[in-house]
């Protein structure tokens, strides 16, 4: 007869597998966009053997090459390629998002790419451009936005029920990324990813003024569900 000791050593042992069995089995292979550059590339997972190559509008591209385990990726630009030495720590959050960490950066000529690398930015999966925004989404029982998508031109729409108050944002989209501010030029400026026909998520990066801040801080997130 097993001792106890040796079932319960068991269980501990699958649950510390299970989650990076999980987390391996989520598939990245495919295109991705960044939000850093609003660039797009191509994610290759061999087995934990990682080569993502990112193609800029200029023509230019990078290539990175690194390993994985479980749902964390690491990756360096590849050497003999590339006039800089960076690599990136990043964790696959799901199917849909992976979060990068800049780890190292050096310049290898005058032209300073390090700069312009954040601290962090991450990398979503690039969404059908065909996908339609227009119709109504909700951020809570009471926050509504109406969207108007068309030709790359967004309209929303904000109407908050408990308040009464409404407030119209404007941008553009490109696939899946976009970005929207205020009209009213006292209010704030939002990303928004495309996740799917039915969910989209948001970030604020500015606001207009104290007041504005202070409703609506920088750095905010949230998520949006069409409702129809």
């Amino acid at each position: 007869m097993k001792s106890i000791l040796f079932y319960f050593s068991t269980i501990q042992l699958l649950f510390t597998i299970m989650p990076a069995v999980f987390a391996q089995s989520i598939d990245i292979n495919g295109a991705w966009d960044s939000t850093l550059s609003g660039s797009s590339g191509v994610m290759q997972d061999d087995r934990g053997t990682i080569l993502f190559t990112m193609n800029y509008k200029d023509g230019n591209s990078d290539v990175y090459t690194g390993t994985r385990s479980g749902n964390q990726l690491d990756v360096c630009a590849y050497q003999g390629i590339e006039t800089f030495e960076s690599c990136f720590s990043g964790t696959i959050q799901d199917a849909q998002l992976i979060s990068l960490t800049t780890v190292s950066c050096t310049n290898k000529t005058d032209f300073d790419i390090c700069a312009k690398i954040p601290a962090s930015f991450d990398l979503l999966r690039a969404s059908d451009t065909s996908i339609s925004l227009r119709g109504a989404w909700r951020v809570s029982d009471t926050q509504f936005y109406q969207v108007s998508d068309q030709a790359g031109q967004l309209t929303l729409m904000e109407i908050d029920e408990a308040s009464g108050d409404t407030e119209t944002l404007s941008g553009t989209r490109n696939g899946a990324t976009g970005q929207v501010c205020s009209d009213d030029g006292d209010g704030f400026c939002a990303n928004i990813y495309v996740d799917s026909s039915t969910s989209l998520r948001f970030e604020i990066v500015s606001c207009d003024s104290p007041g504005a801040c202070a409703e609506d801080p920088i750095g905010k997130s949230g998520v949006l569900t069409k409702v129809y």
